[in-house]
């Protein structure tokens, strides 16, 4: 769809990007000092997806009042796209790929955190689809279910979904939780740790 792609590339003007930050900051219940909120308006990605993206990494570092120092370090310049390629790379790449991918990819904790949320929401994604899977055609579930900004990957997803069963998703959302867990404790480790769970990911889905 040319007008919903042309959107999601469109630069926002200032007065909307301000909005919409306010209305994602409220809705989330995230708090930052003005100096913070001022430096997060002015240094954000201008281009809507870049915008959610740098907001979904603000979104999961809560706490009562996010400082400016804070704010540069969660600004990454890695968006949402990079870390979906990354995602399907893992799935149909070599190993060799994967480890380089993500050294170029996860540049920090917070990148870390935001790529695990892509992979949270891709497996959301693939068991709606593994529940009409015995109703539709492969093709049928693409154009369902792959976001219409990742038309690319269409025929990476497509394979995903013949190698996705819930045994391999259930299996997956574990190793999330894990990482999560292995993140928490020591985040200074991002890379190493994200791409133990990459490399146990593409062993899972194949």
């Amino acid at each position: 769809n040319k007008k919903f792609y042309s959107f999601t590339c469109y630069k926002l003007s200032e007065s909307f990007k301000k909005k919409f930050i306010d209305s994602f900051m409220q809705k989330n219940e995230l708090t930052l000092t003005k100096e913070a909120y001022w430096y997060l308006v002015h240094n954000s990605a201008n281009e809507y997806l870049l915008l959610e993206s740098d907001l979904e990494k603000i979104s999961v570092y809560k706490k009562e009042a996010i400082t400016l120092d804070e704010i540069i370090k969660l600004l990454s310049n890695t968006s949402k796209l990079e870390f979906e390629e990354l995602y399907f790379n893992s799935i149909v790449g070599k190993r060799s790929k994967i480890i380089g991918e993500s050294e170029r990819t996860i540049r920090s904790s917070s990148d870390a955190y935001m790529f695990l949320g892509v992979v949270k929401n891709f497996s959301k994604i693939f068991t709606k689809v593994n529940e009409k899977k015995p109703e539709l055609s492969i093709s049928i579930l693409s154009k369902n279910y792959l976001p219409r900004y990742l038309f690319k990957q269409s025929a990476n997803f497509e394979l995903a979904i013949k190698k996705f069963n819930f045994e391999k998703i259930v299996a997956i959302n574990k190793l999330l939780q894990k990482t999560e867990l292995y993140l928490r404790k020591n985040d200074s480790n991002y890379v190493m740790i994200i791409q133990r769970f990459l490399l146990n990911f593409s062993r899972i889905v194949k």
